[in-house]
């Protein structure tokens, strides 16, 4: 399962949901929508999800028809939870009624969590950072954080702009496995890319990481991207780089970073800043293009997933 929601959020979400048809900044809307679509399959514990459903025929019964709609077809199932708390959850200062809830997401095999409310920030990355597991509150769909998990976000950058590539991607840094890198000028482009600064802030909510990077370019451009990823400090991932065969060029036109749970799409590549000490002005006008797993079936991240191996076998891996 993509998801896992807590009672306090199931609890909540006819509520939330009436209050995202109210323009505004909610995604409740497009977060119900991903499920419905089936773009975002989601577990609840079914121990109090069948009175929970009984008692909403009785006060809101289109919204209780819905739901029992996506139980029917398989997008939201109701499951038996084992209410042991695993060892990730022995952290000081967190009720056990809260670790029992968040258990659930950790007990069957889910990508996410999804909770209520936090009475400290802090409990939720301290969980975050034990679990390797990202927790999402309702506040993240409510104030329209996470928005882009379920639909793609758009930023126009002018020349002249100040632009920085940690700040940027720390805004949506969340545990990651995996993390693809695509663009067929990196390698040649380096010295006008922060990789430092990029591949550091990305990898600094994860564990065990593995990063791909696709590009082209010869053994001094090369040699130039292994002096920059050994000059990353604490830098604890494993990175493989692979040199696009010559007869394929056709084949890698994008130019993206790829992650669990959304893609980045770089129009002109990541090469169009000048750069300086912990800032970058925008040098030629561009586009990017954030869109997340769960926004459709069909978006640049499924066709990337899918077709990665098939990128894969037509480059030559590179030793690091």
């Amino acid at each position: 399962m993509d998801g896992y929601l807590t009672d306090p959020f199931v609890q909540k979400l006819p509520a939330n949901l009436k209050a995202s048809w109210i323009p505004g900044n909610s995604a409740f809307s497009d977060f119900f929508k991903s499920v419905s679509r089936g773009f975002l399959q989601v577990a609840v514990a079914d121990e109090h999800y069948f009175q929970f459903i009984y008692d909403l025929k009785k006060n809101e019964p289109e919204l209780a028809k819905s739901l029992i709609s996506l139980e029917s077809s398989g997008k939201l199932r109701a499951v038996h939870i084992n209410s042991s708390i695993p060892d990730e959850l022995n952290i000081s200062g967190i009720r056990k009624s809260v670790k029992k809830q968040i258990s659930g997401g950790l007990n069957i095999p889910t990508d996410t969590i999804f909770h209520d409310t936090f009475e400290h920030h802090d409990l939720r990355e301290r969980i975050s950072d034990s679990t390797k597991k990202p927790l999402f509150l309702e506040i993240d769909i409510t104030d329209g954080t996470i928005e882009y998990l379920f639909r793609e976000r758009s930023f126009n950058l002018n020349v002249g702009d100040t632009f920085n590539w940690a700040r940027f991607i720390s805004e949506y840094t969340l545990p990651f496995k995996r993390v693809r890198i695509l663009d067929p000028y990196l390698f040649k482009n380096v010295t006008n890319v922060d990789l430092n600064g990029l591949l550091s802030t990305l990898v600094k909510k994860s564990e065990k990481i593995s990063i791909d990077i696709i590009s082209n370019g010869d053994e001094k451009q090369i040699g130039k991207v292994k002096a920059e990823l050994n000059s990353i400090n604490n830098f604890k991932a494993d990175v493989r780089l692979y040199n696009q065969l010559s007869d394929v060029s056709d084949i890698f036109h994008k130019r993206l970073i790829w992650t669990d749970y959304w893609v980045l799409f770089a129009e002109r590549g990541f090469d169009f800043l000048k750069l300086r000490k912990g800032l970058g002005e925008v040098k030629k006008e561009t586009n990017l293009f954030l869109t997340g797993k769960y926004a459709s079936k069909d978006s640049i991240w499924h066709q990337i997933d899918n077709n990665w191996q098939d990128y894969l076998a037509k480059a030559e891996l590179i030793q690091v």
